[in-house]
């Protein structure tokens, strides 16, 4: 096997563990989802071409990765899901009777990781249409 075969394979692997640690993230409210969608698809611009333009063309998260290329920007609705899943894993902790520290921890990280939601900017091209609803 070529070294060129071999770091594309590396590639191919890290934007393929990357990808898996995306789609986690959309389940789980600490865990990012874009970043991860972003890395996948830099390390498959180095790998798979194919595998590459399908992430970047995916109808549910090729626009979210290329409005965080582009600009580091978050829609207004991937915002508010972002919110709504960390309240409700919230809830969910609490419901379930996790301990103080737990509870302190978790909302720790939540407002932090709020805080930078929050702070992105919005997309161009959607401000203007998000603005007039």
């Amino acid at each position: 096997m070529t070294p060129h075969r071999i770091r594309q394979l590396i590639w191919l692997a890290a934007g393929t563990a990357a990808l898996l640690a995306g789609l986690i993230g959309i389940i789980l409210p600490l865990m990012p989802t874009t970043p991860f969608l972003v890395l996948a698809a830099f390390c498959y611009s180095r790998s798979s071409k194919r595998l590459h333009s399908r992430l970047l063309e995916h109808p549910r998260v090729g626009r979210a990765i290329s409005d965080w290329n582009a600009y580091g920007a978050i829609s207004h609705r991937s915002k508010r899901l972002a919110l709504l899943s960390m309240v409700l894993a919230l809830a969910l902790s609490m419901l379930l009777g996790a301990p103080l520290v737990a509870i302190t921890m978790q909302v720790t990280a939540m407002l932090a990781a709020a805080a930078f939601v929050l702070t992105r900017p919005v997309p161009p091209a959607r401000q203007a249409n998000e603005q007039e609803r």
